[in-house]
């Protein structure tokens, strides 16, 4: 996996992809306050409705931390994620608050199965600002 770049997981299977998620580990939800990442869904859903580049970001409120997406211009996965209007005033959209899940198998395996079923699909690779380091 140390060769494998951001191309190479846009192009695994689900079944693999879930593997690999069920051997990362947890963030530490205080130490993404301040990040925005790049991210890439993946899926016929958000293909058919050309969501599939996006920006998440974290910023503290009081002692929780909070969640939102940026409105990025949706070009090729090889080019650079410019938010949308502009990179000086981007539109930030669907806060949320971030927390530590417990981490369960079952619950990602059936989180998954919704997920390909509705119309939502969450797989989501996150990549480091500064670098080309995916974060899962």
């Amino acid at each position: 996996m140390a060769d494998m770049n951001f191309l190479s997981f846009l192009r695994l299977p689900p079944f693999v992809l879930e593997a690999i998620l069920l051997q990362g580990k947890r963030p530490d939800v205080s130490k993404l306050v301040g990040w925005e990442f790049k991210g890439h869904n993946i899926g016929l859903l958000p293909r058919l409705g050309r969501i599939l580049k996006f920006k998440k970001g974290f910023v503290s409120f009081g002692d929780e931390v909070i969640g939102y997406n940026v409105l990025v211009e949706q070009n090729s996965p090889t080019e650079p994620w410019i938010a949308l209007p502009d990179e000086s005033n981007p539109k930030r959209h669907g806060f949320f608050k971030v927390y530590p899940a417990e981490f369960s198998p079952k619950i990602i395996s059936t989180l998954m199965l919704s997920c390909l079923i509705i119309v939502k699909v969450e797989i989501q690779f996150l990549t480091h600002p500064e670098s080309s380091e995916i974060i899962l």
